[in-house]
Formats: C-alpha cells, sequence, structure tokens
C-alpha cells in the first residue's frame, strides 16, 4: 500500500482504497450490534460490498504493487465475501431477535446470564 502513497497521481487509489478497506469492519461491528437477523445482513452485505471494492481498488493499482502482495489481498478479500456470501442469507432468514433467542435458552434453562 505505501507504494502508492508515493506517487501523486496514485495518492487518491490510495485513498479510496483504504476507505473501502475501513468500511468492511466497520460495517461489520456495526451489523454485529444489530439486534435482528435483517438489520445485521443489511449491515454485513454492506460489508461485502466494501471488499467487492477493494478487490476493484487493487486491481486497478496492479501495476503499482508486486504480484505477492496483490495476490495475498485477493485472497483474503475472496475469503472474506465467501464468508459473507454464507452469513447473510442465514442473517436475513433469521427471525428471531438476539433478546429472544437470549429468552429462550434462560426458558430451557441454557442461558447461565445471571440478572
Amino acid at each position: 500500500m505505501a507504494p502508492l502513497f508515493k506517487h501523486a497521481e496514485t495518492r487518491e487509489m490510495a485513498d479510496q482504497l483504504l476507505r473501502a478497506a475501513r468500511s468492511i469492519s466497520a460495517n461489520l461491528a456495526d451489523g454485529y450490534g444489530r439486534t435482528t437477523g435483517r438489520e445485521r445482513a443489511r449491515f454485513y452485505d454492506y460489508a461485502a460490498s466494501g471488499a467487492r471494492e477493494c478487490r476493484d481498488w487493487y486491481f486497478k493499482a496492479r501495476k503499482h504493487l508486486t504480484r505477492e502482495v496483490l495476490e495475498q489481498r485477493d485472497e483474503l478479500l475472496l475469503r472474506i465475501i465467501k464468508i459473507l456470501s454464507a452469513v447473510i442469507p442465514r442473517e436475513r432468514a433469521d427471525r428471531n431477535t438476539r433478546a429472544r433467542r437470549r429468552e429462550s435458552r434462560r426458558d430451557r434453562g441454557g442461558d447461565s446470564e445471571q440478572r
């Protein structure tokens, strides 16, 4: 990434790449804090979009980065996309909120949380 900041013509590219990468973790964190599966899925979908955008920016930066860096980053971003592609549909289908799941576990005697 550092080589992209060295040249004026690639600084904007580096900035956009960093913004896209930061959006992945920000949306994962935001989604994790949501109470319904539908809400979580929405933010996880934003995170997947950020990962796809990162891949695009790395593709555009391919002339300025080493093959090793590009392959490593692409592999990581693909793993993120694959994981989210599996998680998002499950979260969308989840009708229970976290509070309902805790209540259900507590009713069955499986929640050791003390209140």
